[in-house]
């Protein structure tokens, strides 16, 4: 009130004066004040509901948990400890700094949260029993949540329209980043030699939910011992033979999820969460906006004829999905490119047997590398899907937009044969290349326009030249009526 009670008193006297309203006929102020401070309150939490901050800023702003996640003093003796291992006795250790490319969302949630994520380079001195001392050069990647990674992506959203940022905060959890902070860390637990020959080497693992900390010790990929790090902005230095390592180790990776105990494996792990087609038909809003804001902003790259072949695609979901869903399944990295893989130097691990394809006489598809091995990382999106969908992001990004048709599709066949030959199975060559122009479509739907809304906030270099090397062989099998079965007639004006 305005009068009266305890209206006298010195310290509310001077709030009811400070705001005009202390004594008689300063009622009706006072009301529209409080009236107007509830209504700004109301329109401020649905305006954040409405574009996704609300949820977001409670989940990255809230103090229900200020000693979860990797803080700066766990990064003592006992941890070093247990990454040298029985190599020796830690005696100190000193930071370097460990570039990490492209990586808008480690900038992100470096920016955002209060603990430690990302990428950290330690130079980890020790003694061995003899005396010796010796230095183990170790990055420690910091793993943010699920949670914590979906509401970064969803910040890059909020600020493309509220169009985009609704149908994205609707669907946030269900794009593909659902456990991704499980995914790197429990596929570096597998005690899997024939999988571990194509990573990097992990010395050691922390896996505690209780306490949101996900950490992988691993080796430091230095230019002495692998090669083409980093390439994803300039891939000039990707030769042909090169390329062939990667299809040929990248069909030996796949092979080894084929076999039928494997897929049950797979099937029993919830933290490998697959999409369907279900799943991507219900997220058909989201697909639309982004293809909208792509189409807005980049009109060089995303053309006219490649944003109606997006809308054909995202049209004919059910039918694209209806032959991936078909075709044989596998573990998947779902971010294979040259950001994510490099070439091991020769001498540090095994040769190819004599019966691989390549080596076979008359094969039209050497030379390569016997001595030269992919090394593969960032397993965080890792899923179970078709191995096409591999093949054709890295084929995106490690074959220039000007490569003849026919040499990409010589590409194509190499993969399949290797793949044939370290599974067992058939892969004919017709049904193969029809699984794999689906795989385009979705690589395109689900991964493509989700780095171009990144590009929006970071200049991504590779991005052009992969939407243009990528569509330019969608558009030739456009010409050749490849998916003349799985286009909608009423969309379709291609």
């Amino acid at each position: 009130g305005t009068v009266g009670g305890g209206t006298a008193l010195a310290t509310q006297k001077e709030c009811l004066n400070l705001m005009g309203c202390h004594g008689k006929g300063g009622v009706g102020r006072l009301a529209e004040m409080i009236v107007g401070f509830a209504l700004a309150l109301d329109l401020s939490t649905l305006a954040a509901v409405a574009s996704g901050q609300f949820a977001t800023a409670h989940e990255r702003l809230g103090r229900n948990h200020p000693t979860h996640g990797l803080k700066e003093g766990d990064l003592n003796k006992e941890l070093f400890a247990m990454i040298v291992g029985s190599r020796g006795e830690v005696t100190d250790w000193t930071p370097f700094n460990v570039m990490t490319g492209n990586s808008i969302l480690s900038e992100l949630t470096k920016a955002e949260l209060s603990k430690k994520v990302g990428h950290f380079g330690f130079r980890v001195n020790y003694k061995e029993a003899d005396g010796t001392l010796q230095t183990l050069p170790v990055v420690l990647k910091s793993k943010p949540t699920d949670i914590e990674t979906s509401n970064m992506i969803n910040m890059m959203a909020q600020g493309c329209g509220f169009a985009l940022a609704m149908h994205y905060e609707r669907h946030k959890m269900e794009i593909g980043f659902r456990h991704c902070h499980h995914r790197e860390v429990l596929l570096a637990q597998l005690d899997n030699p024939q999988l571990k020959m194509f990573m990097p080497d992990i010395y050691h693992t922390i896996f505690q939910p209780s306490k949101d900390v996900y950490i992988i010790a691993m080796e430091f990929l230095s230019p002495e011992h692998y090669t083409l790090l980093d390439t994803a902005d300039d891939i000039s230095g990707w030769t042909e033979p090169d390329i062939k390592v990667v299809l040929r180790d990248l069909a030996r990776v796949h092979s080894l999820f084929l076999p039928r105990d494997q897929q049950e494996w797979m099937s029993s792990q919830p933290w490998l969460e697959a999409f369907t087609g279900e799943k991507m038909g219900s997220m058909t809003s989201v697909w639309r906006a982004l293809l909208k804001h792509a189409r807005a902003e980049f009109p060089e790259f995303w053309t006219e004829e490649r944003v109606t072949i997006m809308e054909n695609a995202i049209d004919s979901i059910p039918q694209l999905w209806s032959v991936l869903e078909s075709a044989p399944h596998t573990l998947v990295h779902n971010d294979c490119n040259p950001r994510n893989i490099c070439l091991r130097k020769p001498g540090t691990l095994m040769k190819l047997s004599t019966g691989d394809p390549a080596k076979q006489a008359g094969s039209t598809f050497a030379p390569y590398s016997s001595d030269i091995t992919m090394c593969m990382y960032d397993w965080e999106l890792a899923t179970i899907g078709v191995p096409q969908h591999d093949l054709a992001e890295f084929l995106a990004f490690s074959l220039q937009p000007n490569c003849p048709l026919q040499s990409r599709l010589e590409f194509i066949d190499f993969y399949r044969q290797h793949l044939q030959h370290y599974s067992g199975m058939e892969f004919p060559n017709e049904r193969f290349v029809e699984v794999f122009n689906m795989a385009c479509l979705d690589f395109a739907m689900n991964r493509l326009l989700m780095y171009t809304m990144a590009h929006t906030y970071k200049d991504y270099q590779f991005l052009p030249r992969v939407v243009n090397s990528h569509f330019t062989y969608l558009q030739q099998q456009v010409v050749k009526g490849a998916f003349s079965n799985t286009f909608k007639a009423t969309r379709s004006k291609l």
